[in-house]
């Protein structure tokens, strides 16, 4: 059965998932579980997302002062696609993409790359510090 499912679905992540359920009792929890795992495992970090600290130290946030005065590429959140409003509380990632606060940080969360130019934004502060430290 093992190998008639890694000829089904290869060796990529759904392969992977499926193999690692058979002979398991499984519901949509167990293969959700399973999934996130994989997901988990999948990644240099370990771990897809930011936590709490990354997303402080690798971004500023503060309040808009006069929303009429941003540039045209940056009146809108691209995550909740609304136009930033006077005294709005935004995140500007270290890439200098701005984002409302609350809604990128959700997205950090689960992803610690800029929603718009997928870069990490952990990667790209530590590059940013070792360039200062090597002038």
């Amino acid at each position: 059965m093992s190998q008639m499912l890694s000829a089904m679905m290869g060796d990529g992540m759904l392969g992977q998932l499926m193999r690692a359920n058979h002979g398991h009792s499984s519901g949509p929890g167990r293969i959700v579980f399973r999934f996130g795992d994989l997901q988990r495992r999948g990644t240099p970090s370990g771990w897809r997302g930011a936590g709490r600290e990354q997303i402080e130290e690798n971004s500023g946030r503060f309040q808009v002062p006069d929303a009429q005065q941003l540039s045209e590429e940056n009146k809108t959140c691209a995550v909740c696609q609304c136009d930033f409003e006077d005294n709005d509380d935004v995140r500007m990632l270290p890439c200098m993409h701005m984002f409302h606060a609350d809604c990128v940080d959700r997205w950090l969360k689960d992803n610690r790359t800029c929603p718009i130019c997928k870069k990490d934004i952990v990667q790209m502060e530590r590059e940013t510090e070792r360039l200062a430290h090597s002038r």
